[in-house]
């Protein structure tokens, strides 16, 4: 489903983190994380080429809004998973934005990631 491509995680709950990653692994994709900060997901991105992500709004340090502007500038599908809205300065700047609520299953959220990659979402 994902091809071996490089799927950025960042959420800062080490269960779901963990989950996801399963989920990503399941699926044929090659975890990038999990980071639970705004700064480790930063620092990721610097050192390593991701393919797409899936981003929890709130961390432990703040919100995942410069993360997103990075990936989504960069043209990468990006899901939210998050039990908030995201951020307003997001869609603004992007337009429309995958969400998948909490509490989805692992496999839902990896699911819609693969439909935005393969140009079905």
């Amino acid at each position: 489903m994902l091809d071996r491509r490089r799927i950025l995680i960042v959420e800062d709950e080490a269960l779901i983190a963990a989950y996801i990653l399963d989920a990503v692994e399941r699926a044929d994709g090659e975890p990038v994380g999990p980071a639970a900060t705004v700064a480790e997901a930063l620092a990721l991105l610097d050192s390593q080429d991701v393919h797409a992500a899936i981003l929890d709004v709130h961390l432990f340090d703040c919100e995942v809004t410069p993360v997103a502007h990075r990936l989504l500038a960069a043209g990468k599908p990006v899901v939210f998973h998050t039990a908030s809205a995201v951020p307003p300065e997001i869609t603004a700047r992007h337009g429309e934005v995958a969400i998948c609520p909490k509490p989805s299953p692992p496999t839902t959220v990896v699911r819609i990631l693969a439909e935005l990659i393969n140009g079905a979402g």
